[in-house]
């Protein structure tokens, strides 16, 4: 049969629901997941601890485990994959793979696709790194583009650098 209820449930320990303040705008798919919502709204938040800080945050999609679970005002992101944007704070941050964004506390405007993409990067805007270890050592920096596996890995607070290619740029600095 069809179970109805208004409040959240949990089955085998898995939250199913709205979030902690039964916003019926969220989606919530994991056990701790979004369990600090105070006023977010119209996130999706599915995995272990998905956005599982979050009290303020609106408009984000987080999918996997630890994604975006310190996260607790930022809004408008997107991570996909265990630990990516996980100590995010920022707005319009894309992040697609493991641990990509991970430590982005003060970061906007960013888009990391591939395995540890832009991992240590804290703070920077518009920023884009599409391969395995792209950008992983920026800490600080905007407007760099790296494209290839290991592209710009241990440029670490540079702006407005373009590399291309498998291990392009990876011995600037």
């Amino acid at each position: 049969g069809v179970v109805q209820t208004t409040q959240d449930m949990k089955v085998n320990g898995v939250t199913v629901g709205a979030g902690s303040d039964l916003n019926d705008l969220n989606t919530i798919l994991g056990l701790n997941a979004f369990q600090s919502n105070t006023i977010g709204q119209l996130n999706t938040a599915i995995g272990r601890e998905a956005l599982r800080a979050n009290t303020e945050g609106s408009n984000n999609v987080s999918i996997g485990v630890s994604a975006m679970s310190e996260n607790i005002t930022g809004s408008q992101n997107i991570a996909i994959g265990v630990a990516s944007l996980k100590q995010n704070q920022g707005t319009r941050n894309t992040a697609v793979g493991h641990s990509s964004l991970n430590k982005a506390t003060d970061a906007r405007e960013n888009t990391a696709i591939g395995w540890g993409t832009m991992i240590n990067a804290i703070t920077g805007s518009v920023n884009t790194a599409v391969g395995d270890s792209a950008l992983r050592g920026l800490t600080e920096g905007s407007e760099n583009q790296a494209f290839g596996n290991g592209s710009l890995t241990s440029l670490n607070t540079g702006s407005s650098n373009t590399a291309l290619g498998r291990n392009a740029g990876s011995t600037l600095t």
